[in-house]
């Protein structure tokens, strides 16, 4: 009885919603006295609007322009999506109504009734093609799209990744199945970039690593990075900050047993001096020393990294990495030639120095000209601001342009349940206020140097929206000038649509994909949504007050 209760309830948004007007009716009347309420719909922006400078902060709670784009019923649908996203009983078992509803009525009924409702409220549609209409609905209201195939395949292979997701917010996932898998994902990716070039340059597509290699591979080259680093901190300076001479090299490289002549290793630290300035520091030690360096492949005279102190990647895993990297290339060059921009997404700690280590790579190649990489920072981690700083500074002395999307952060319990049981540190703050004045620390760096630099606010974060637009008055930067702002489909639509209308480079993350394989990723964005999104109940009394608004006139 619950179940099909629930059922009918997902089906008839307009009842469901018309139920709910009456217990927060106050709220909706105190939005409605602070929002314009014009009966007409809202003009788009006069040309050449959008390349004017940021000046005036948006109101964000005109609900005539947050829904001017939207029709009653798809409201009801919202407000009934969001209904149940903030309803605990019903979204925690959310896995097991689902098997329940396959078993008792069966798949097509269960598809029929999750694409008309929470489908239809977070996802484009099931392919390149039928995303369109969805995808030209947000340009009309001058919003771009991010597009992300979310299908998630339920294997279970020996070697597949396994993992808690308890706290993990909006962040994909793939299982390992294989090279072949990665080989059909490195397909998909191809496809969403030559929908996205549909845009006329302004398309954006999500990737993540771990769907193109193994994610334990991604760990092992991780460590070996980490290794790396930590061979500058431990013997030969004392942080990033630091740079040393040629005696101070020579000296640290018999330390550590590596014989070399003086002109030997002379010619080593020229190699490693990009500058030229008789000085070696951190951004250049990085810089030398690349993956391809650590391997047990014998490619060259490599006296530092196979000095016997780095376990080196072995014929296998050179393999392994040879074949992600391929992909990754692919996907990077179709990228560059259509003009589409491509957000390498962040993952955990343990994988991360490796993500961050083939995005600069990518960048190295293809942000000469136009910024078509984008790495990720994630600001609930404590090393993220010298990080920024470090590949600002990266960028422009090796003159390519800055691409960067800054969040919070997907994995904070999986990061803290990590340390704890390994026993070191914690990389994540201790607290969210922490981690918001990170967030606008990095923000504010990245804009002092805009003039190279691109950014995508990736944020739900009204506080940290307005920040961005204040900084952007402040600085000049035209709302077309290479900041942009991002929300998920069906979520936050008061900021992107606000943002949209008022001229900024306002965007969608898009995600697309069959409803059998999609409907675990809307499982989860609704286990996600209840209780670890703040703004569901900013959103349902923006509803209501609209809602209101056309229905009792």
């Amino acid at each position: 009885a619950e179940y099909m209760g629930t059922c009918l309830w997902l089906a008839s948004p307009v009842a469901m919603a018309s139920r709910a007007f009456s217990r927060t009716a106050p709220a909706a009347a105190r939005l409605a006295t602070r929002g314009r309420w014009s009966s007409s719909s809202p003009a788009p922006p006069p040309k050449g609007a959008a390349s004017d400078p940021a000046s005036a902060i948006p109101d964000f709670s005109d609900t005539k322009v947050i829904f001017a784009h939207k029709s009653t019923f798809e409201l009801l649908r919202s407000f009934a999506v969001f209904s149940v996203c903030n309803t605990n009983a019903i979204v925690s078992r959310a896995d097991a109504l689902l098997a329940l509803s396959n078993k008792i009525l069966g798949e097509k009924i269960t598809i029929a009734v999750a694409r008309s409702t929470f489908f239809a409220h977070f996802c484009a549609g099931e392919s390149g093609e039928s995303i369109q209409p969805v995808v030209q609905g947000l340009k009309s209201a001058g919003i771009g799209a991010i597009l992300d195939y979310a299908a998630e395949a339920d294997v279970k292979p020996e070697d597949a990744r396994v993992e808690d997701r308890t706290g993990v917010v909006s962040a994909r996932t793939y299982d390992y199945a294989g090279e072949a898998e990665c080989d059909r994902n490195t397909e998909i990716f191809l496809q969403a970039i030559d929908d996205a070039a549909l845009g006329g340059g302004r398309g954006f597509v999500a990737v993540k690593l771990t769907a193109l290699g193994k994610p334990v591979l991604l760990e092992r080259m991780s460590e070996l990075l980490v290794s790396v680093r930590n061979l500058w901190y431990d013997e030969f300076a004392q942080s990033d900050r630091d740079s040393i001479s040629l005696a101070h090299f020579q000296q640290t490289l018999q330390r550590l047993g590596i014989n070399q002549s003086a002109d030997e290793s002379a010619a080593l630290f020229a190699a490693l001096d990009s500058s030229g300035d008789k000085k070696l520091d951190f951004l250049e030690w990085t810089y030398a020393l690349r993956l391809r360096d650590l391997t047990t492949v014998e490619t060259g005279s490599k006296p530092i990294t196979h000095s016997g102190r780095l376990a080196l990647l072995n014929p296998q895993e050179t393999r392994l990495m040879e074949a992600l990297v391929e992909r990754l290339y692919r996907i990077a060059t179709r990228a560059a030639d259509k003009r589409v921009r491509l957000m390498i997404d962040a993952e955990q700690t343990y994988m991360q120095p490796a993500i961050d280590h083939f995005t600069l790579e990518l960048q190295r190649r293809y942000n000469k000209q136009f910024p078509s990489i984008f790495a990720t920072y994630q600001c609930y981690l404590k090393r993220t601001q010298r990080k920024v700083h470090n590949d600002l500074e990266r960028a422009r002395r090796e003159g390519f342009w800055f691409a960067g999307k800054v969040v919070r952060g997907a994995y904070l319990v999986i990061e803290r349940k990590r340390a704890e049981e390994r026993r070191y540190e914690s990389p994540v703050f201790d607290t969210i206020d922490q981690t918001h004045a990170n967030y606008h620390s990095c923000v504010t760096a990245i804009l002092a140097q805009h003039h190279r630099a691109n950014v995508m606010i990736a944020s739900h974060n009204l506080n940290s929206v307005k920040f961005t637009c204040e900084l952007m008055a402040k600085h000049g930067i035209a709302k077309d000038g290479g900041v942009f702002f991002g929300q998920l489909l069906g979520m936050s639509d008061h900021i992107t649509y606000t943002l949209g209308r008022a001229g900024y480079a306002a965007y969608k993350y898009v995600p697309y994909g069959p409803v059998k394989y999609v409907l675990p990723y809307l499982i989860r964005r609704a286990q996600e949504n209840n209780g670890l999104l703040s703004n569901v109940s900013t959103e349902l009394a923006l509803l209501r007050a609209e809602l209101k608004s056309r229905l009792f006139k």
